[in-house]
């Protein structure tokens, strides 16, 4: 078996790993509450203990710089809604703090030294190691994913009903409502791992959920209802150029991946499953 994917919750506070077993992918899930570490005496963790939003305190000893020995420090366990409120406060204390900005699914990596795409033995022993050369991969059903609007010239927008869904086979010449419902069918009987899209982010996902919308659809691209699906997108400078990155789909139970992001077209699936152990 193997971790094809984790996800967290915060209103539930609860780790989901996807745990890939042969054609099977299940979720597993229990609670997680993230740490923070911070400088401090045995004594001034009782100050700790007390701030609103924090569970429990211990001592630890970590790593704090690079090529230094490692110190005692306050291991903080705390509500994720409450870290940044715990860390002002602390802040004004002086104190220094670790971890802060670590999002709870990294957390939850480093604290049972799993990673993406990790051989398991049990859905929390590890088989694998991280940095090995030669390693087992899961075997993962690809399905690719394209729509077109109905349109034969001019620049197409979201306002335009679907023409053609492609996810294997065609469907076209249909009534839309019936498209998109034969869709979420497919993909719920096939049951893919991967769904592969060229421009999902920024075209094709936001228009096939939004044409969906319209006819109070719920297109089912997740293996179960999901409470995000998109990630903001954001700009940067580069090379003398502004340019915009979409944000990602995010879809529970399977993987979405844009073949035209820079790592994939690069790299491809294999190049993108070893970056991701490492």
């Amino acid at each position: 078996m193997f971790l094809l994917d984790v996800r967290y919750d915060l209103k539930s506070r609860t780790i989901t790993k996807w745990i890939k077993d042969g054609t099977r992918c299940t979720p597993v899930r229990h609670t997680f509450y993230p740490r923070i570490y911070v400088s401090g005496t045995h004594e001034f963790s009782r100050l700790i203990a007390s701030l609103p939003g924090v569970i429990s305190t211990c001592q630890d000893e970590k790593i704090t710089h690079l090529a230094s020995a490692p110190e005692m420090v306050i291991s903080a366990t705390v509500e994720p809604g409450s870290i940044y409120e715990i860390a002002s406060m602390l802040e004004a204390k002086g104190c220094s703090l670790y971890n802060i900005d670590l999002d709870p699914v990294r957390q939850y990596f480093l604290e049972y030294g799993l990673f993406p795409a990790a051989k398991l033995q049990r859905d929390d022993v590890l088989d694998d190691t991280q940095y090995a050369l030669d390693y087992e991969i899961p075997d993962l059903k690809i399905m690719e994913l394209s729509g077109t609007p109905a349109r034969d010239k001019g620049i197409a927008t979201m306002d335009d009903p679907i023409g053609r869904i492609k996810f294997g086979e065609i469907i076209e010449g249909k009534d839309e409502a019936e498209m998109i419902e034969t869709l979420s069918g497919e993909i719920a009987r096939s049951d893919p791992d991967i769904i592969l899209t060229d421009h999902g982010d920024s075209v094709i996902f936001p228009y096939l959920y939004h044409r969906a919308a319209l006819h109070d659809i719920d297109l089912a691209l997740e293996k179960e209802k999901d409470i995000v699906h998109e990630k903001n997108g954001k700009s940067y400078f580069s090379y003398g150029r502004i340019l915009y990155k979409p944000g990602g789909y995010l879809l529970a139970g399977r993987l979405h991946l844009d073949s035209s992001s820079f790592v994939y077209r690069e790299g491809g699936l294999m190049g993108l499953l070893d970056l991701s152990r490492i």
